[in-house]
């Protein structure tokens, strides 16, 4: 993406203080209107899921609304361990890179979750996020009614033997009372190949231009 503007979140001391540069960063921050959070769950730097995502992201900064991207693989977070304790107060108990970021998620009107399929699932990054996100279980109607949320996936096998991973992400977010908004799903293997997909990178910006619309409609 040409022309942007980033602010980075530093996560010292195992995540636990904040700071601000103009450096890329597992966080970039841009401006203004409603919060839209986008959630990265690749392994690599030049990852096709990542690049569809970039042009959503694009879509919506050119319409001025804040997204922050969140690489999850730029975060050494921990799984979680099944305490338990969140289900009386509501919060992880685990202290790292994860922690200073639920206050974003919870800010956040849409998530935008990206993720390559792997083994007919999500990837291994993005199943540990979402099993952090237990912590808001019991109480997900009231942290999460009337979000709403879009999903991005990317797999190596022909279209027509991927799915899987879309279709988790949904009865998830379905289960964390999320309205959906839509999802774009691909199939490109080696680096960047989808760059050479026009018509998908277009469905990608399409997908952003209806979180606009939904969150426009929303204010009118």
């Amino acid at each position: 993406m040409k022309g942007r503007v980033a602010t980075e979140l530093h996560l010292e001391n195992n995540g636990m203080s904040q700071g601000m540069s103009n450096n890329n960063s597992n966080i970039e921050k841009k401006t203004a209107k409603e919060k839209i959070i986008a959630i990265s769950a690749t392994h690599r730097d030049e990852s096709n899921t990542e690049a569809m995502l970039l042009q959503t992201i694009e879509e919506l900064e050119n319409k001025g609304y804040e997204v922050q991207l969140i690489k999850l693989r730029k975060l050494n977070f921990k799984s979680c361990d099944g305490c338990k304790d969140c289900d009386t107060n509501e919060r992880c108990h685990i202290k790292d890179p994860l922690t200073p970021i639920y206050r974003a998620l919870l800010e956040a009107k849409v998530w935008i979750i990206a993720t390559p399929e792997y083994w007919w699932n999500v990837s291994g990054l993005c199943k540990t996020f979402v099993d952090r996100l237990n912590a808001y279980w019991k109480a997900r109607e009231k942290y999460f009614e009337g979000k709403y949320f879009a999903v991005i996936t990317c797999g190596g096998q022909p279209i027509e033997r991927t799915g899987y991973a879309e279709r988790y992400l949904e009865l998830l977010f379905g289960k964390l009372y999320f309205q959906h908004i839509g999802s774009v799903r691909a199939s490109a293997d080696g680096p960047l190949e989808i760059l050479k997909q026009t018509e998908k990178l277009q469905e990608c910006r399409e997908l952003g231009k209806r979180i606009i619309n939904k969150l426009e409609e929303k204010q009118t």
